[in-house]
Order: structure tokens, then C-alpha cells, then sequence
């Protein structure tokens, strides 16, 4: 579940452009509980899903092959972790942010997993 806050920081990292009032009109529409102010992120993201190209899901498959090199079917926090590169990001690029201020940002998208999830 998240708040009106973690979803428009979430809207953001992808880089797109609301104003506050778009994003409280989102926010409503996924809310359920007027006494709860949450929403499931899970319901909120597979509406957002289309059907994948090939193409598309021969680069998720490739992702994740780099992810789990070893075939297990396990990818932990620490394999992300590994496996992340900051070159090339657009932030660090223009200077808004260092490369280790990046990283940081994008590991803190995960959340409170812990690194055996």
C-alpha cells in the first residue's frame, strides 16, 4: 500500500509530468478505503501494464538472465545491486545529482525488501 506522496515520487522517477491536481484525481481513483489514505500499488501498476512485444520481452528475458546468471530463479537486492550501472543516467549526466546519489535513489525505489527476497 502506499500514500499520495509515494505515488507521485513514483510518477516522477518516470519522469512524468502531472500537477498536483492530476495526481490527487489518480490517487482517488484507486483508493478504496476513504478512511485508509493507501492504495495497492500492485492493482495501481497492472493497470498499467499492456501486452509485451517480442522484442520487448526478449530484453526482459535478457534482464534478467544478466540478473541470474547462475539459472536459479532467484534474484535478490544484492544481485540488483551488483548488476546496476549509473552510466549514462540522465540525472548524473547533467549534473543534478552525483553517481552515488543516483544509486542511492534507485536501490531506495525497492523499498523495505530485505536482500534474501
Amino acid at each position: 500500500m502506499i500514500g499520495l506522496d509515494e505515488l507521485a515520487q513514483a510518477i516522477q522517477q518516470l519522469e512524468i509530468t502531472m500537477n498536483e491536481s492530476d495526481y490527487h484525481k489518480l490517487f482517488s481513483h484507486y483508493q478504496k478505503n476513504w478512511n485508509q489514505p493507501k492504495i495497492d500499488w500492485r492493482e495501481f501498476a497492472e493497470n498499467l501494464r499492456s501486452d509485451l512485444t517480442e522484442a520487448r520481452n526478449e530484453s526482459i528475458r535478457a534482464a534478467y538472465q544478466k540478473l541470474d546468471p547462475e539459472s536459479i530463479s532467484k534474484v535478490t537486492l544484492d544481485d540488483i545491486a551488483r548488476t546496476y550501472n549509473v552510466c549514462g543516467a540522465r540525472d548524473v549526466a547533467q549534473g543534478q545529482r552525483t553517481e552515488e546519489q543516483h544509486y542511492n535513489t534507485f536501490m531506495g525505489l525497492w523499498g523495505n525488501l530485505s536482500a534474501e527476497q
